[in-house]
Parts: structure tokens; C-alpha cells; sequence
């Protein structure tokens, strides 16, 4: 899982400032999401009931590696910044900050009122801590190599050449970050739970950097605490009375964990719930009070090992995805819980470009590309397997794109499901040839979909795609800090990426969810559910205020 553009001498960014300017396309602005409003007439407060179904939480912020356990930590624990509802960075722990001429020096002034939930101080000497500690081998968090390694010195930390991370400096109620290059997305890195503040004595006293015995009394300075946790059921929050900000308009959280009914589901989380997110594919729930629907900061695709003959044959790429009509195929395949997409970054988010010219549906000219890779009217191609997650509608996709590459091209290809979990295991492990898969937003940011993804040393390249020129462009991309000519850098990078059809991308994946129509202040965007201001604290359940009044509510999310 955003974007900017400054050309000062130095920013100071106070609070309740907008503190990350707005990057735009030149021909496409961003969507940003709708916020809801609710009638002034409603009182609030009460309990939210939550569901995450079939989540393993994590009350570790150093662990947290998917969207259900972002929110469990941003309930718990406070960063320096945090991300609101339209993708603008905002004042967390962080009063105020100061970023240097170069662009590489951020001081960061913490709030003064800044407290744990048990009334320790929250300290500057807190955030090194709870960084360092991220980035600490045997922590082993997920999440770190992705956000943190831009800090001077993280890498040699990680790796063990070092003892501590260069870049962080604890000086008093301040705290300095010193980053290796000039980059204008690192803010948006830092709303990640990576970089949360742990109460270093707390931890410490437990045990080793590394030890878990805190979890089951987690101290944050987040706008609630932990109350009680039944393992693998439920999780009850309430308010921090330490936290500093405005004080949480819910009495209580409570946090389901457990698997939704497969029968009756609306008329259980209507009656059951306040917010859960839901299988998009049922279609029946649509039209329902409170529920809600957007389309994903996601691209689902096909992922070629390039390595592995023949998809290290550019031909052999161009024809796979020349013979796919993907402006069909995946709507056949899932019906309306998706939206066709042939591109590298989504809409809704900058870095988005209408104008890439992407690989069209084009049997002739699939013919030629498989020709010119050796393999005339599909003789002698070998035997190979597309795999999938196990799921029947991605089923119904897979066995769909393996007949029209038979149909069009005269190829046979294998189609065989995986469990996701081994799916993902295999596929980060390098071990499968042609698979379907998908890649979300770590942050709003081109940088995420296509540095992070495409560069060929970057961690996440799993299939090893390797052009010095795309490399060369996206390297410059992300230094760049006037927004026009940092996004024509990636909109070149992105077409490189078409040319080389280094994937197949083939559509953006539909999210679904219910949230009460009383629930005031929390947002479904692409990205997650996120509060309107970032901060949970501003969530409340609202009540009728006085009888014979009629209030109602519309989020404007509704498609």
C-alpha cells in the first residue's frame, strides 16, 4: 500500500495540515473515496461489533501482513503518521514534522501528551526501539523488508552487519530519520504497523527483543486497549484513557473471529453485526440496507516464470496474452464481482495511466508471436500447468483461459488447483511455472505496484523480470519529487512492462461489505475500510437522538 510533490527549501507540516501533497495524473485525477455523513441528530457512543472471519490476529504490529490485522493495529497502537480516507497522510503521534532540503532528513516533533494505555510516556527512544526492533532477523516480521529498508542503515541491520539502524537517531521528545534516497513516498511507508510504537521497558522486561510473552497484555497508544481475547473466537476493546487525541466515541469493540454462516448470511451480520467484509461473489447481498461495494486497489493476473522455458521467450509471452480476450474472459468466468483490467496500477490511485496501450485480443497476431517463438501452429509446446487458488469461480477462469489458448493458439495447458496457502508458499518460493495470482496495495503508491514488484532486485520480483530500462526509469521515478514528471517516468515504465508482456493482468477484483447504517465515520475505499480522519477514535455507533424523527444515512458508496 500515494504520491507528492515538493520543491521548498524545507516543509514544516503542522498539524491538522494536509501533510503529503496530492500527486495527479495529467490526464486522470484520482478517485478518491466518497465519506459518508450522518444526520447531526443522531447521539453517539455504544459497542461496534466486528467481524474479521477465519483471521489469525496478531496483536505484534512487527507480524501484521494483511488488511484484518492492519485494523487490529491501528485500534491498539499509534504511528507517527497515519493514512485517512482519501489517501492523505495525517498527524498521528507526530505533532509536527520537518523534512530537509535533500529530502532525506525527517524530524519528527511527538505530541507531548503522548501516552501508552498503561500511562507510560511515549518516547522517541520508543519509536527506535519499535523499529529496530522490526528489522530484527528473528522477529521475522513480513512487513519490514517492504517499508522500513529505505531508513539509512536498515539493510545492513536486517542483514546483520550492524548493531543498530544508522538512520535513527532519538534526541529528547524528537526523532530523526535519515533515508538513503531522496524518496517521496516514504511518509506512506511509515503508516504501515511496521513502524508502530511498542513500550520498549514493557517488551524488554518480558524477555529478548524477540519474545512474545507481552501478547497477552499488548500496551499501545492507539485509541483503545485490549480488555479480554478468547483465542480464536473474540477480542474486546475499550477506550484508551490515555490516548491523545479526541477521546473514542465507542464505549466498546468487540472482535469476532469466526467463520460467517453459509446460509441466512445477510440476516445474520444485519441483526449479529456492525462491519465485516463478505464474500463478493454473492451477488444476492447487493441490494441490501448497509452493504456496500468497490472495486479493489487490486489486479489479479497470470505470472510467467521468465526464467523457465518457453516464458522466457517474449514471443511465447506476447502470444499467451494476445490469444486472451481479456476484456471478456473474466466477467464470463466471476460475472460482475470483477472488473476487467489490462493494465499495471489500478484506478483510483495515482500512477493509474488511461493512455498505456495495452496488448489487445488478437488471435491472428497471437499466431504470429507463437510462431516467431519456435512453435509453429502450436506443435511441439510443452507440456505445462497453469495453476490456481482453489476456489470455484477462479476455477470456472482458469478452465476458461486454458480452452482459449487451446482454441486460439492450439496449445494444451493443464489447469490444477492449490490450496491458497500453498499457492502462495510455492509462488514465494519460485516453484511455479504459469499460476494465477494477485497483487494488492501495500500503500496507494505507483512505487508499490511497480518498483516493488518489477525491478529485478526487487524482493517481491518473484517470476525475475529484469529490463535496465525499466529498472533505469522506475529508479528515477522514485526520486523524483515534482509529481508531472515523476509519473510520465512510470507511465514509460509501465508500457516497457506491456511491451515485455512481463505479466498478464487480467482483472481488479470486486470487495463487498456491511456496515451498519448507523456507523458513523469509517469509509470503504479500494484500499480497506479505513476511518474518515484515519483515527478509530472518531467511529461511533449512532442512536436515535428522539422519537417521531425519521434520520437517515447514505454513505454514497453504492455503485
Amino acid at each position: 500500500m500515494v504520491r507528492m510533490t515538493w520543491r521548498v527549501p524545507a516543509i514544516v507540516v503542522a498539524l491538522l495540515l494536509l501533510l503529503v501533497p496530492t500527486l495527479t495524473h495529467a490526464t486522470q485525477g484520482v478517485n478518491a473515496p466518497k465519506i459518508p455523513t450522518i444526520s447531526p441528530s443522531y447521539a453517539t457512543g455504544g459497542v461496534l461489533r466486528l467481524s474479521i472471519p477465519d483471521t489469525s490476529p496478531t496483536v505484534d504490529p512487527a507480524l501484521v501482513a494483511d488488511e484484518e490485522n492492519v485494523e487490529l493495529a491501528d485500534l491498539l497502537y499509534s504511528g507517527l503518521v497515519r493514512l485517512d480516507a482519501s489517501y492523505h497522510i495525517v498527524a498521528a503521534a507526530a505533532a509536527s514534522y520537518i523534512i530537509s532540503p535533500d529530502h532525506r532528513h525527517y524530524t519528527f516533533y511527538l505530541r507531548r501528551s503522548l501516552r501508552f494505555s498503561n500511562g507510560d510516556p511515549v518516547t522517541a527512544r520508543d519509536f527506535v526501539f519499535s523499529i529496530t526492533r522490526s528489522l530484527t532477523a528473528s522477529v521475522k516480521s513480513p512487513s519490514a523488508p517492504t517499508y522500513l529498508l529505505d531508513i539509512s542503515g536498515a539493510r545492513e541491520f536486517l542483514d546483520g552487519k550492524a548493531k543498530t539502524v544508522a538512520g535513527l537517531k532519538a534526541v529528547g521528545n524528537t526523532l530523526h530519520i535519515t533515508t538513503y534516497w531522496p524518496v517521496p513516498y516514504f511518509l506512506m511507508e511509515l503508516t504501515y504497523p511496521s513502524s508502530y510504537a511498542l513500550d520498549r521497558k514493557l517488551v524488554l522486561k518480558a524477555g529478548p527483543v524477540d519474545n512474545s510473552v507481552w501478547y497477552t497484555n499488548p500496551i499501545g497508544s492507539g485509541p483503545f486497549r485490549l480488555q479480554s481475547w478468547a483465542a480464536n473466537d473474540h477480542m474486546t476493546l475499550v477506550p484508551n484513557k490515555y490516548f491523545y487525541g479526541r477521546k473514542p466515541g465507542l464505549t466498546k469493540i468487540v472482535i469476532s473471529f469466526g467463520a460467517l454462516p453459509s446460509t441466512g448470511l445477510y440476516e445474520y451480520v444485519s441483526h449479529a453485526l456492525d462491519v465485516v467484509s463478505l464474500p463478493a461473489y454473492d451477488r444476492s447481498l447487493i441490494h441490501q440496507a448497509g452493504i456496500h461495494e468497490t472495486k479493489m486497489l487490486a489486479i489479479d493476473g497470470i505470472y510467467m516464470d521468465l526464467r523457465a522455458k518457453p516464458f522466457s521467450n517474449p514471443h511465447i509471452r506476447r502470444a499467451l496474452t494476445l490469444a486472451l480476450d481479456r476484456s471478456t474472459l473474466p466477467r464470463i468466468a466471476m460475472g460482475p464481482t470483477v472488473t476487467p483490467f489490462a493494465g499495471y496500477v489500478p484506478p483510483g490511485q495515482n500512477g493509474f495511466d488511461p493512455q498505456l496501450q495495452s496488448l489487445p485480443f488478437d488471435a491472428t497476431a497471437a499466431k504470429r508471436e507463437l510462431a516467431a517463438g519456435g512453435y509453429v501452429n502450436g506443435k511441439t509446446f510443452p507440456i505445462t500447468t497453469l495453476y490456481y487458488a482453489d476456489d470455484p469461480k477462479i476455477s470456472k477462469l482458469a478452465q476458461t483461459i486454458t480452452r482459449a489458448w487451446h482454441k486460439n493458439l492450439g496449445i494444451s495447458i493443464d489447469a490444477l488447483a492449490l490450496t491458497v496457502n500453498t499457492l502462495f508458499t510455492k509462488a514465494q518460493n519460485n516453484t511455479l511455472p504459469l499460476y494465477l495470482f494477485g497483487w494488492s496495495a501495500d500503500y496507494p503508491d505507483p512505487h508499490d505496484w511497480l518498483s516493488l514488484q518489477w525491478k529485478s532486485d526487487a524482493v517481491n520480483n518473484n517470476v525475475h523480470y529484469s529490463n535496465k530500462q525499466f529498472d533505469t526509469l522506475v529508479s528515477a521515478a522514485d526520486v523524483t519529487w515534482d509529481g508531472s514528471k515523476r509519473l510520465k517516468l512510470y507511465d514509460r515504465a509501465q508500457q516497457l512492462l506491456i511491451n515485455d508482456a512481463a505479466w498478464i493482468p487480467m482483472y481488479i477484483p470486486h470487495r463487498l461489505v456491511y456496515i451498519r447504517p448507523t456507523v458513523a465515520n469509517l469509509v470503504l475505499t479500494g484500499y480497506g475500510i479505513i476511518p474518515r480522519s484515519g483515527t478509530w477514535a472518531q467511529v461511533s455507533v449512532a442512536t436515535i437522538a428522539s422519537k417521531g424523527h425519521r434520520h437517515t444515512y447514505d454513505s454514497g458508496l453504492h455503485e
